[in-house]
């Protein structure tokens, strides 16, 4: 015992058997920080686009910089981790696609997150077979069970899709000389730096032609409206250097003959007057605030301008100076054939509205901010075809209470818009968490508060909502709204577009790039669902972390 060898392993078993077990055991504060840590490095690198492998070099690195913290010391997350992070943690759903499958989904997720399925009011998607056919769809199976459902049918669809059957009708396609015309330029660098020479010789600004994407809804107006803007110059491009190469053939003989026509150019000019009008209602059915109330608006003000095209021939000036340099016959085939285009595009509209336009002309006194105008046998018009059960007196009183609050504060003195945009920035406000999850889809002016859609008044301005001015009335009118309340949340849950969805095709493209093309369809699959759903991943990790994922 009085060896020194003896007494150092006596110090040592002394000093071991003196330790807690909980010395080898992490923290449950700190491995949640470590986790977070982990998810959130993850999460930035799916948002931004990053590889895994590179993700993985960036979290060794990370142990070096920050030694000195325990997350530092112990945050590890390879490719394979980060992959397994991304399609079993942070996705939310990955339900299959028949009609059976997506119901199963629907009904899983209404119960996972406590909500009874028999108050759903619809059903919004696009207008395929699988969701809304006639006798075996999604829509068809959810009908059974729920009688009150209504559809929710893609108007931004309905819109495109009368633009493609229409072509046809055109003597030109213009579509493929489209496609011809952007993938001559796209394979060859060479021929870009020609072209960008001729522009800078005959003065011309250079502008890159837009590639037209058939399926995409808004492609083909801004590729005719980019190929306007340099179609003379361009135009003098093939011909001055067809004619310098007569031996050999320099350009496909489909793009010389596009421009050597003046039937083409003309239905150009036609379908940038016509696209035009489409391609507005089509971004104003696509902004987030855009609810079924205003689809009567967007449609029928649709209708009476192609209408009115229609009956007065009327295609643009532009259209009408080169008819005018046409032949006699030329000018009554090319006018004959944009009359049929007119026609079948009003047509097509008219056979997926006509099914709505009951409902939405009913609705629509919820898309004006007019609240005094509205008469109480209009609300119970919607209430009827709605089927809704209310109390009708409390709602009586409920409106009248509200109209009365609507003259008040349209008499203070601070303009109505500047109210509400107070009152939206609430934190209570509902709509805010979710309107700033999707920076990358709006545009400039679907902000917070979006254009009205009403006529000009005194209490018209230019960004006033009706949906957040129905939530700012009740907020200020007591006694509570309940009635009216349940009926405005049937209303406005009612979608007429599914471009939220659609929009999985612009994160598509930052997800899987030429340099990320190797992974496979479920990652891709859980990445874009990890961009899309963001805001339940923060509501979830919310409850269940301290730390909250950063959405910059």
């Amino acid at each position: 015992m009085e060896q020194d060898n003896h007494k150092r392993l006596a110090e040592t078993q002394e000093k071991e058997n003196s330790r807690s077990i909980r010395d080898f055991i992490v923290p449950s504060s700190a491995l949640t920080k470590l986790t977070a840590a982990e998810l959130s490095l993850v999460y930035h690198g799916v948002r931004h686009g990053y590889s895994y492998i590179s993700q993985s070099c960036t979290f060794d690195l990370l142990k070096k910089i920050f030694g000195e913290s325990y997350i530092g010391q112990n945050i590890c997350c390879g490719k394979t981790k980060a992959r397994e992070l991304s399609v079993n943690v942070l996705v939310v759903e990955q339900p299959f696609e028949s009609a059976e499958a997506i119901v199963k989904t629907i009904h899983h997720v209404l119960k996972k997150h406590n909500l009874n399925i028999e108050k759903l009011t619809s059903i919004g998607a696009d207008n395929i077979n699988t969701n809304y056919g006639r006798y075996h769809s999604v829509f068809s199976i959810m009908k059974l069970e729920i009688l009150n459902l209504f559809k929710g049918n893609c108007f931004c669809h309905i819109l495109s899709n009368s633009v493609k059957t229409s072509h046809h009708y055109l003597p030109v396609d213009v579509e493929s000389y489209l496609s011809q015309l952007y993938s001559h330029f796209s394979s060859s660098s060479k021929r870009v730096a020609e072209l960008k020479e001729y522009f800078e010789f005959v003065e011309e600004d250079y502008l890159r032609l837009l590639q037209h994407i058939k399926i995409r809804w808004l492609s083909l107006y801004n590729s005719i409206d980019r190929l306007l803007k340099v179609y003379d110059p361009l135009s003098s491009y093939f011909f001055e250097n067809d004619k310098e190469n007569e031996d050999q053939t320099t350009y496909p003989q489909i793009i010389i003959n596009f421009f050597s026509s003046t039937v083409s150019k003309c239905t150009l000019h036609f379908l940038h007057q016509v696209l035009f009008d489409i391609q507005l209602k089509n971004l104003e059915l696509q902004q987030y605030s855009t609810s079924f109330a205003d689809l009567h608006r967007i449609i029928t003000s649709l209708l009476k301008k192609l209408n009115d095209r229609l009956e007065q021939k009327y295609f643009g000036h532009h259209t009408r100076s080169i008819l005018n340099s046409m032949s006699k016959d030329d000018q009554e085939k090319t006018i004959s054939s944009f009359t049929q285009y007119l026609s079948n595009v009003i047509k097509y509209i008219n056979k997926y509205y006509e099914e709505h336009s009951l409902l939405a002309e009913t609705l629509s006194i919820f898309g004006i901010i007019e609240i005094d105008q509205i008469k109480f046998d209009q609300i119970e018009r919607c209430v009827n075809i709605l089927k809704l059960e209310l109390d009708h007196d409390q709602l009586f009183e409920e409106m009248i209470n509200l109209q009365t609050t609507f003259k008040k504060v349209t008499s203070y003195r601070e303009p109505l818009y500047v109210q509400i945009q107070k009152h939206v920035g609430n934190n209570n406000f509902i709509f805010d968490d979710t309107e700033e999850t999707h920076e990358e889809e709006t545009h400039e002016e679907e902000t917070l508060i979006h254009k009205t859609t009403t006529s000009n008044d005194e209490y018209n301005h230019p960004k006033i909502r009706p949906d957040q001015l129905w939530a700012y009335l009740i907020s200020k009118t007591t006694p509570n709204c309940q009635e009216i309340i349940k009926l405005l949340s049937f209303v406005y849950s009612i979608p007429c577009s599914n471009a939220f969805t659609e929009g999985v095709f612009n994160h598509m493209k930052l997800a899987w790039t030429p340099s990320r093309n190797s992974m496979n369809v479920e990652t891709v699959a859980a990445e874009l669902q990890i961009r899309l759903n963001l805001h339940i991943i923060q509501m979830l990790y919310r409850r269940n972390s301290a730390y909250v994922i950063d959405e910059r």
